[in-house]
């Protein structure tokens, strides 16, 4: 919302806001890819009380992860187990956002008091259900959907 606030009523450079954008996004979309990744290893260690050789090299090909990046994330998981709950804050956060503020440009204000009234309750499925997402699989696509129309919409003239 910031972002299209400063380009619609600043005389910054666009072409720097939405840099500053993207860059953001990216380091956000890098966050919750580890946060994944994390969770399928957590699940898996948990499933079956081991993580095999032969589940890594599925893990990584089903995943195109490279054999530096899962070493780089079981060292982060080793050298700092607790880390991955601070981690899924923003992972999450990032992936609501967009969600937050196309509900905002749809719906007016109204949206964000009700969002924000659930999740100081801590009823994230209330918070969730107040911007028409499931917890399931396909509230995740819709949630990767409107954050693939916000990065989208960074590379356009008009907001």
């Amino acid at each position: 919302m910031l972002t299209d606030y400063l380009i619609k009523n600043t005389d910054y450079s666009k072409q720097t806001i939405e840099e500053i954008s993207s860059i953001r996004i990216n380091s956000f979309m890098q966050d919750a890819r580890l946060v994944y990744a994390k969770l399928l290893l957590a699940k898996e260690k948990s499933q079956n009380g081991e993580i095999t050789l032969q589940f890594i090299e599925k893990f990584m090909r089903d995943n195109k992860f490279s054999t530096q990046y899962v070493r780089r994330m079981a060292r982060n998981i080793i050298d700092d187990p607790r880390a991955m709950n601070f981690e899924k804050r923003y992972a999450l956060g990032g992936l609501i956002a967009p969600t937050i503020i196309k509900k905002h440009k749809e719906e007016g204000p109204s949206i964000l008091k009700k969002y924000l009234e659930e999740s100081k309750n801590g009823n994230f499925k209330g918070a969730m259900n107040t911007l028409g997402i499931q917890l399931n699989d396909e509230g995740l696509k819709v949630l990767v959907n409107n954050l693939k129309e916000q990065i989208l919409g960074l590379s356009k003239e008009e907001r």
